[in-house]
């Protein structure tokens, strides 16, 4: 594909994956980096801060019945940054790499990076640098540093969970490969919270080496991007918005796509209810069982960096300083409420660009057209117009050999990682069983494919049913449209990412596409659906009807665990509802007769959409939640 090389075929042709590796390495170094640190002295130095001596002098001035001394206070910092701080060691990135290479080449096909934007990243030598990938697979980090490496840039200091704590190898290795771990949730514990922003916001301070995060903050089970995380990103912004040294920061938003997941079946398995199995060295050797099978391609698509400065000075124009800020000390600061507003605007902007690089695979397409039909078997012929993914700026990678209108070999070929999920004589057939948890396993396995490519398609979607929703005597009214519109991106802003604010422009860019490309055409009258590319229009129309009726399905659901006294939903326990609407429709669908040939929508089982629905309720105030949803999945 242009712009993108082969990894594996690279490590090849320099002798194998051991002379890659024992090759001498001169990694960028950043020419603002101060002098070089070890692992050990950035711990003394975030020890000896004058933020953390300001917050141990703040817990004990406060009054306490069991009040703590110094000692006791210092002592616990130390505890939390040996627990979290990195210990970086090239030997083990080198023995890690190796393991990675042979276990890669024997599961994947091909690891494409795009080389044409990867030469380019001379502006990483002059200021600090967040890496941020999408996060689809515990691979990703992975990927991300072998790339690094293979392109001789300094390799990421790289945010983890403190799950893997609990895997004494598994974790000494992640240390040793630049990891340090977090825990998931803070509260108000002001020493964590002061140690992990002085360690962030050294190591960009001092250029050490980049920052790498999930802004999602956790593996997406559906293929759709999470809502962003904003604790480490304000963290990071803070540093540049406190105009400490810290002229500005550059984030390069890096999207992952997968034509097979190692994680296919633990997802769908997760998202049907059953818990994610605890992080464990058994787990890990249970799981060499995937190197007898082959997962396909993987695309690893770094963007263009994006200046922090740029964005929020330039385009939004500075945010009015907090004025408390001016009279303490730079290391003492609160962010305003504009300015945590322009961080959220900024996170949303990195996950849109994060999505809409994505390469997409045929196995999404394929999935697309399946799923669009009600029908457990099909022939080999694309339903989808391919000029329509070309119009949407879908880049989507053909193998080679399989021509774009060679649809029967393309179909097949692609499948063919896919076996676990498909019998592919002599119809093309979905794998299903009499069992319907794993035919719902399996359905929602595909979903998680589709979903890739729907990413794309959405705001074309909902302008094109927005469109229809508000004809008045036949016709189509744009005004009415837009209110349809945004009220559709509210109601589905747990499934996908609406950046807050671009509803107008988004409504617009849409709108332009239908009339450009003909779907609509403008009469004096008012607006037609042009009948010659009604096929096209209704492919648009048709693509969420799924989503809207399984989010009718759950709500039906929920109206009858609703007192009728109560004219407003008032959730106690959300976690408990959406295992109860789980179990209703399960059971509904168990007692009822399944057809060999017809397809059950089971992502209405999926625990991501139901809880995606209850959740929104509050949003648009037809709830009141008094238990956050937090699902362990």
């Amino acid at each position: 594909m242009e712009g993108f090389s082969d990894l594996l075929e690279e490590i090849r042709h320099q002798g194998g994956p051991l002379l890659w590796l024992m090759q001498k390495k001169q990694f960028m170094e950043n020419v603002e980096k101060k002098p070089k640190r070890s692992p050990d002295q950035i711990k003394r130095d975030v020890l000896n801060s004058d933020r953390l001596r300001h917050v141990i002098s703040k817990i004990l001035e406060k009054p306490s019945d069991s009040k703590p001394d110094r000692i006791e206070v210092e002592a616990e910092a130390k505890k939390i940054i040996d627990e979290m701080a990195h210990d970086f060691d090239l030997k083990y990135v080198r023995l890690l790499g190796f393991i990675l290479i042979k276990v890669f080449s024997s599961i994947y096909k091909h690891i494409f990076y795009n080389s044409d934007i990867m030469d380019n990243m001379s502006i990483l030598k002059h200021y600090p640098t967040v890496l941020l990938p999408l996060h689809r697979s515990y691979m990703d980090f992975l990927l991300i540093s072998i790339v690094c490496y293979h392109k001789n840039l300094q390799l990421p200091t790289i945010a983890a969970g403190q799950d893997f704590l609990s895997m004494s190898f598994i974790s000494k290795m992640i240390r040793h490969c630049g990891g340090f771990f977090i825990r998931r949730s803070f509260g108000s514990d002001e020493l964590y919270w002061a140690i992990f922003r002085e360690y962030v916001q050294q190591h960009l301070s001092n250029c050490d080496r980049p920052l790498e995060f999930f802004i999602e903050g956790t593996r997406s089970r559906t293929s759709k991007s999470l809502q962003p995380k904003l604790g480490m990103l304000s963290t990071c912004a803070e540093l540049f918005m406190r105009g400490h040294r810290c002229q500005d920061i550059y984030f390069v938003p890096i999207s992952l796509t997968y034509e097979r997941l190692l994680e296919e079946t633990l997802y769908s398995n997760e998202l049907l209810g059953i818990p994610k199995p605890k992080e464990s060295v058994s787990g890990l050797v249970k799981a060499r069982t995937i190197l007898n099978q082959s997962y396909g391609s993987i695309f690893v698509n770094f963007s263009r960096p994006i200046s922090l400065r740029e964005i929020l000075f330039l385009t939004n124009g500075p945010s009015p300083s907090n004025s408390s800020n001016l009279l303490n000390p730079s290391f003492i600061f609160e962010l305003n409420k504009d300015q945590f507003k322009q961080i959220e605007s900024f996170s949303y902007l990195i996950l849109i660009r994060m999505l809409h690089n994505q390469i997409i695979q045929p196995i999404s397409i394929i999935c697309t057209c399946l799923l669009l039909r009600n029908r457990s078997k099909f022939n080999s012929k694309l339903e989808i117009n391919l000029n329509t993914l070309v119009e949407q700026r879908v880049r989507v990678y053909w193998p080679v050999g399989a021509q774009a209108n060679s649809s029967t070999t393309l179909v097949l070929e692609n499948l063919k990682t896919h076996q676990n999920l498909f019998h592919l004589d002599p119809l093309i057939a979905l794998r299903q069983s009499e069992d319907l948890f794993e035919s719902a396993s399996t359905y929602i396995a595909l979903c998680s494919y589709k979903n890739q490519l729907v990413n794309f398609l959405v705001r074309a979607s909902f302008v094109s049913i927005s469109l229809v929703l508000s004809s008045i005597d036949d016709e189509l009214n744009r005004n009415q449209a837009f209110n349809i519109y945004t009220f559709m991106t509210r109601v589905f802003s747990k499934e996908f990412i609406f950046r807050p604010g671009d509803e107008a422009r988004d409504f617009d860019d849409s709108f332009k596409y239908v009339i450009n490309t003909s779907l609509l055409v403008e009469r004096d009258h008012g607006l037609e659906i042009n009948l010659f590319n009604a096929k096209k229009f209704i492919f648009f129309i048709v693509l969420f009807e799924k989503m809207f009726k399984n989010y009718a399905k759950i709500y039906s659901v929920l109206a009858r665990l609703i007192p009728p006294d109560q004219n407003k939903f008032i959730i106690e326990d959300d976690k408990s509802i959406v295992k109860e609407i789980q179990t209703r429709i399960f059971n509904e669908m168990k007692s009822g007769s399944i057809k060999n040939d017809v397809l059950f929508d089971f992502e209405v089982l999926s625990l991501s959409t139901i809880g995606n629905a209850v959740s929104v309720l509050s949003l648009i105030g037809a709830a009141e939640t008094k238990n956050s949803l937090q699902m362990d999945y």
